[in-house]
């Protein structure tokens, strides 16, 4: 079994929705899973998550499991001398 784990879109986080950028990188995407033997597609429940999993379940015509345990994650955040408050998972190494 292979996993493909792949973040949402473009988003726009205050809507919780992906901007019209995103939208194309959702499509993109479509494009590029076609080409992959996928069997199941999951979510999670945020909003740029569901619209970017969706795009490529229509497409194969798969449902979209949500599983709310993945929803938004509050990691640490360390303060980085030029760009303050960032998320563990956006630190660059050093």
């Amino acid at each position: 079994m292979r996993l493909q784990i792949i973040r949402h879109g473009d988003p726009n986080y205050q809507n919780d929705c992906l901007t019209p950028k995103g939208r194309e990188e959702a499509e993109a995407l479509v494009r590029y899973t076609e080409t992959l033997p996928i069997r199941s597609i999951f979510s999670s429940p945020m909003g740029r998550a569901r619209e970017t999993a969706e795009s490529t379940a229509k497409r194969l015509g798969l449902p979209v499991t949500i599983l709310p345990w993945t929803r938004e994650l509050h990691l640490p955040v360390y303060d980085h001398p030029k760009r303050g408050k960032v998320a563990v998972w956006n630190a660059e190494p050093e």
